[in-house]
Formats: C-alpha cells, sequence, structure tokens
C-alpha cells in the first residue's frame, strides 16, 4: 500500500531538538508562516521542514528555524534556480539551515 507523504507529519529528535516535517499545504504556507509556526509550537518544535511553496525560504519566528528548500523539479522563485536545503544541529546544539542552489 502506498502512503500519501503529502498528507502525513513526522516528528523527530536529533541531538535533542525536536523537528517538525511535513509538506506544508494544510497550513495555507502560500499566505503566511502563522499556521506552520502553530503547528510547530504544538509539536515543541525546534525546527519545521516544510515545502509547499517550491520557493527556498530560511526564518526564524517564535524560537523556531523554519525551513522551506524550495524545489530540485520545479522552483517558482525569481531566478527558478533548483535548490535544496542542508539542516544540521551544530556543536552547541542550535539547529542552522542552508539553501544550496544545483548548478545547470
Amino acid at each position: 500500500m502506498a502512503v500519501d507523504l503529502a498528507q502525513k507529519a513526522q516528528n523527530f529528535t536529533n541531538r535533542g531538538r525536536q523537528a517538525l516535517v511535513c509538506h506544508g499545504h494544510k497550513h495555507r504556507v502560500h499566505n503566511t508562516n502563522d499556521d506552520i509556526v502553530a503547528a510547530g509550537k504544538r509539536n515543541s518544535a525546534d525546527v519545521v521542514l516544510f515545502g509547499h511553496t517550491h520557493v527556498p525560504e530560511i526564518s526564524e519566528e517564535k524560537g523556531m528555524l523554519l525551513v522551506n528548500p524550495g524545489s530540485i523539479s520545479l522552483p517558482k522563485q525569481a531566478s527558478r534556480k533548483r535548490s535544496y536545503a542542508i539542516v544540521s544541529i551544530s556543536e552547541d546544539y542550535l539547529p542552522k539551515a542552508e539553501i544550496r542552489y544545483l548548478d545547470d
């Protein structure tokens, strides 16, 4: 049986930091980050990884790191550069993220 990952949200912990991973469409991320931040808070997340918009973004809101990697196959930001994100927990246990772009 196939699982529709866009319908699922996953939580995981790395080096004591809680992450929420979801597609983002149920949180209206095209309009605002308010719902995704609220979902992160409900899940005690330090990091929220989401997509849906195909536009890369790294921001911090209410003590949470929000990361949208953009898209490798269908980028929608003005530059249309294919992107992905690297997320890590530093030696001092702080989450950090970087958007990387593929060379064409």
